[in-house]
Order: C-alpha cells, then sequence, then structure tokens
C-alpha cells in the first residue's frame, strides 16, 4: 500500500523546490450571483427561509450551485424543527445532528466557516534575511 502524500505546506516547511510534487489546491466553484427558484411542492415558509439564508449566503459569497441542495435540506428540516416545537414536541437528537452538520456544510456554524478562505493578501518580505 502506497504512502499517503504530506500536505503541501508541510511539503514547503520541509523545502521543497520541486512544485511539481505539490498536489493541487483543489477546485475553485464560481459563487452564484442568482438564487436559483425553489421547488414548486415547498411551503411558503421554507421558500423564505430559502430566499433568507440563500440571500445571506450569496451576500458574502459562500453559495455556489453545488451548496443548493444543501441549502434545500437545511430549511426544510428547520422548518420541521419549527413545527415540532410549536407543537409542543420535542424534535429527536437526530434531527438537530443533522441540522448541525448541514450548518457545518454551508457555513453557518463557525468550525463550518473555517472551510472557506479568505482572499490572499500580500506578502511581506522576510525581515530576517539578508
Amino acid at each position: 500500500m502506497a504512502r499517503i502524500s504530506q500536505a503541501n505546506v508541510i511539503k514547503s516547511l520541509k523545502g521543497e523546490k520541486d512544485k511539481t510534487r505539490f498536489l493541487p489546491e483543489g477546485i475553485s466553484i464560481d459563487p452564484l450571483s442568482e438564487l436559483p427558484e425553489p421547488p414548486q411542492w415547498w411551503k411558503i415558509e421554507v421558500v423564505l427561509m430559502y430566499e433568507k439564508k440563500g440571500a445571506q449566503l450569496m451576500a458574502h459569497g459562500m453559495l455556489s450551485i453545488l451548496d443548493i441542495e444543501y441549502l434545500g435540506w437545511f430549511c426544510l428540516l428547520a422548518c420541521k424543527i419549527d413545527k415540532l416545537w410549536r407543537a409542543e414536541e420535542t424534535p429527536s437528537m437526530a434531527m438537530y445532528t443533522q441540522m448541525n452538520s448541514l450548518s457545518a456544510h454551508l457555513g453557518l456554524n463557525p468550525i463550518g466557516r473555517q472551510r472557506f478562505q479568505a482572499p490572499p493578501s500580500a506578502k511581506k518580505g522576510n525581515k530576517f534575511k539578508k
């Protein structure tokens, strides 16, 4: 079995000069500028949440076409949990676990936002280099 390749950060810290040995940094997906229409069978409260959360995510450039399905699941589940609370019933922990994982995927919680990187800043010169 082949060993797992080291991360690019580790390779650069070790002084790897050959850039062809570095792993690809990942794929780049353009963020959406317009929210796709929700399905016709959704209830109005789900559509309103979809439009609200979609607008919030698009404003920060955190929503791509790959995230639309997760956003739909998130909105459906959030409205289901809200409906249960209004009926004075307690939602199951499995529902909260699903909600947490969907929130992390969309970047709606602090840990989930870590996957979104800030634009690179200008590098400063090495002050110790002579």
